[in-house]
């Protein structure tokens, strides 16, 4: 049984956020993500996806802002968060033998009614459930009408 101490690690060790990381290495060690930085102020940061056994390297996402990602257990699939705006976040799955397809999570239709009225919506990977299976967070407030919705969901991976 892992101590605290552990799992904090462990948990801190599954996510990466970019720019302020530089690289992020996959479970399985064959894949490395790394951050570049943009040219000149203003400009898209942009993370790069290396095959660590044939050192081959794709683009793999460009951002403006900051981005989170989370490497699915098997190293197959990569969950990226662009917080992309002050009012929105947006997860993206990716898969690390197609790095140039990034696939939006889509939110539960339950989750999305309840999110509607909202101004600020932000959806965040939070880990992998399974190699399949990811568990993502939705928080979304900004208007006094509507309750704050906070809702936690997997979501299936093909």
């Amino acid at each position: 049984m892992p101590t605290v101490p552990h799992a904090f690690l462990a948990a801190a060790l599954a996510l990466a956020a970019f720019p302020a990381e530089r690289t992020s290495v996959s479970p399985d060690h064959r894949y490395r993500v790394t951050w570049i930085a943009p040219p000149d102020a203003g400009g898209f940061h942009r993370l790069t996806l290396t095959d660590l056994r044939t050192k081959a390297t794709a683009p793999l996402f460009s951002f403006m802002r900051h981005v989170e990602l989370v490497w699915s257990p098997s190293s197959g699939d990569l969950a990226l968060t662009d917080c992309r705006g002050s009012n929105e976040s947006v997860v993206y799955v990716i898969k690390s033998s197609a790095p140039a397809v990034a696939t939006p999570v889509s939110l539960p239709a339950n989750v999305a009614a309840s999110v509607a009225p909202h101004g600020h919506v932000y959806v965040r990977a939070v880990r992998w459930a399974s190699s399949s299976e990811l568990t993502v967070s939705v928080t979304a407030y900004d208007n006094p009408a509507v309750p704050t919705v906070e809702a936690t969901f997997r979501y299936p991976v093909r």
